[in-house]
């Protein structure tokens, strides 16, 4: 709780809750809400999902290199 990161990547798959949950966690939390998320996913209705789960953007994967920074550097200063 003392640091928070500037941007966070969730994967729709993850491991015991999906990301779209914790998206939606990150979300509707005061500390954490501030906090733009990208929703990763192969999924054809990405935009879709990433709106649902409250998330700032969507990166479609397969994904270059290129993209991934090009998104983070959308949403972050220090780059």
């Amino acid at each position: 709780e003392k640091v928070a990161p500037d941007l966070m990547y969730l994967d729709v798959s993850l491991v015991g809750k999906d990301g779209r949950e914790v998206a939606q966690e990150l979300k509707g939390n005061a500390k954490t809400k501030h906090i733009p998320i990208v929703i990763l996913t192969a999924y054809p209705n990405a935009d879709e999902l990433a709106r649902e789960a409250g998330a700032d953007d969507f990166l479609p994967k397969p994904f270059e290199l290129a993209e991934l920074w090009k998104m983070t550097s959308k949403y972050t200063t220090s780059l």
